[in-house]
């Protein structure tokens, strides 16, 4: 997730790519995942938190001066509380 969010702010074309590939919903995923594994293993609290981190980040920077990630996001979660 470090790298996508690196190549992100380096390209803001991959934003859209981001969209276009699913990747609000592998961030969703990966925070089921996350919350998942935390419940299982207290001792990896460290690195859940450091994935989580990097998720929020990505998700940040997905939709950072970006109207068609800023629409998506707002549709798709809108459907998803129905």
């Amino acid at each position: 997730m470090g790298e996508i969010h690196r190549i992100m702010v380096e390209d803001a074309c991959t934003k859209d790519v981001f969209r276009e590939l699913d990747g609000f919903l592998l961030i969703v995923n990966v925070l089921a995942i996350l919350h998942d594994f935390l419940d299982e293993s207290d001792s990896s609290v460290t690195q859940t938190e450091e994935g989580e981190r990097l998720a929020f980040m990505l998700l940040g920077e997905s939709l950072r001066d970006h109207a068609a990630n800023q629409k998506y996001f707002e549709v798709s979660s809108a459907l998803s509380w129905e």
